[in-house]
């Protein structure tokens, strides 16, 4: 009776078509409370409130949860992450030899995404990379959001035109997705594309060799978006992107908007919080590496003194940190863009200039801005005290 009760809350949200994720996390309603790893404490506390059921969990808010149980905050985000890891057990290690592992990269034929900005691009080593998590952080309005719709729609070009010819998924934590401005991008995209290919027509290409090129609504439709309203549903849209994926193998690029958002904001517990955030990055690198798909994460950056000097760094902390394998900084230097590569074990640490318009991010009018940096990854020029 209590069960039926906890499931006819007023209010409870059930998962339906207007929450994917919820999609990917189905289980078995008769699977008990006590089967997830959960403090004992924690699971008694459900269990005295009605949850006797994993099922009983599903949809509710932290905060719902955290009311409705009478658990605290913290404990309640534990309940709910470990709802979501258990709908999704994740996959065991690989096991490959060294001399595997340096054949598949040898005769390995995926192309990076790429930017449209030649000087990015060319710190990047080609775009950004398939197989790898990245992170693009930097200050508000200096073209973070922007970057990550026009690597959405660049991925979807067609392999005869340079491109990887698949599909992307981003995952919108801020509500800073903005449909019109992909439109635009997308429009832009297919007329590029469209003079490469009547050029190519018109020099005697076959159709193998000059496809048609996609049309603006056809890049749109090949990006499915996700909003998360906060830590738990970002955490159970993360968890769901592995059946995401082997529902649409097409997908080259997921894109996570951002990573910091809800973290910041809502979780002032910074154990839990790394725990977490370690767990996601652990989850995301091992999507990119089984799925072969770019991982892109978008990140905000804070300041903190160094040497007595203020400097800018990306949030979340060093835990994050060490589960990202490339890093790039965008910030301003003057009113010029700039975005340094300041994480990398392949590349070295360069900076290139880039703008903003209304084809998308290309390079910037003084042309591609490449610029050495340091040893200890500060540019040969004046960034301020950025880093």
């Amino acid at each position: 009776a209590r069960r039926k009760q906890a499931l006819a809350r007023p209010g409870r949200r059930l998962p339906g078509p207007r929450c994917p994720a919820a999609q990917g996390l189905a289980m078995e309603a008769s699977r008990s409370i006590a089967s997830l790893p959960l403090a004992p404490s924690v699971a008694e506390t459900l269990v005295r409130a009605g949850f006797r059921f994993v099922d009983d969990l599903r949809g509710l808010r932290v905060a719902e949860l955290s009311q409705e149980s009478g658990l605290s905050h913290a404990d309640a985000l534990k309940a709910i992450d470990a709802l979501s890891e258990a709908s999704s057990a994740p996959a065991g290690p690989g096991k490959a030899t060294a001399l595997q592992a340096y054949e598949r990269l040898r005769t390995s034929t995926s192309r990076p995404i790429i930017t449209f900005c030649r000087g990015l691009d060319v710190v990047l080593g080609g775009g950004v990379p398939l197989g790898q998590l990245t992170e693009i952080c930097g200050p508000p309005g200096v073209g973070k959001t922007q970057l990550a719709i026009q690597l959405v729609l660049d991925v979807q070009i067609p392999q005869a035109y340079g491109g990887v010819g698949g599909r992307a998924v981003y995952v919108d934590t801020e509500g800073s997705f903005m449909p019109e401005r992909a439109a635009e991008l997308a429009a832009s995209l297919s007329q590029h594309v469209g003079k490469i290919a009547a050029n190519r027509r018109a020099a005697g290409a076959s159709a193998a060799e000059a496809p048609q090129a996609p049309a603006r609504d056809e890049l749109l439709e090949g990006v499915a978006v996700y909003r998360a309203k906060d830590q738990a549903e970002q955490l159970a849209v993360v968890r769901a992107l592995k059946a995401h994926l082997a529902r649409d193998p097409a997908v080259r690029l997921v894109v996570l908007d951002s990573v910091a958002f809800h973290f910041r904001a809502d979780l002032a517990d910074t154990t839990t919080r790394a725990r977490v955030l370690a767990a996601m990055a652990q989850t995301l690198t091992a999507l990119a590496h089984e799925h072969g798909v770019a991982v892109v994460t978008i990140n905000q950056v804070t300041t903190k003194m160094d040497r007595g000097e203020s400097c800018m760094v990306p949030a979340l902390g060093d835990g994050w940190s060490h589960g990202v394998a490339s890093r790039v900084l965008l910030y301003w230097e003057g009113n010029t863009r700039c975005a340094r590569l300041v994480k990398s074990a392949t590349r070295p640490l360069e900076v290139a200039r880039f703008r903003v318009c209304g084809e998308g991010i290309r390079d910037d009018a003084m042309g591609s801005g490449m610029k050495r940096s340091r040893p200890d990854g500060s540019p040969e020029g004046p960034p301020g005290r950025q880093r």
